[in-house]
């Protein structure tokens, strides 16, 4: 998903951050990033145990560029 030009973000903050954040990460970052929430929300939706689940993808995004 794109944010196309008609995208007004909630507050005035949110569009400053929007906006760093589309300058500091790479669409492929970004995208890797979507994959491992997925992963993990399909394996929630396998009855897999939910702390475990949460840690391993903390674990798994802290190790990618989000929490860097």
């Amino acid at each position: 998903m794109m944010l196309g030009e008609s995208y007004e973000p909630i507050s005035a903050g949110q569009a400053e951050l929007l906006r760093r954040d589309a300058l500091r990460f790479s669409l492929q970052a970004i995208t890797q990033d979507m994959e491992t929430v997925l992963e993990a929300k399909r394996k929630l939706d396998s009855n897999m145990n939910q702390q475990l689940l949460m840690e391993e993808l903390v674990l798994k995004l802290k190790g990618g560029h989000l929490f860097a």
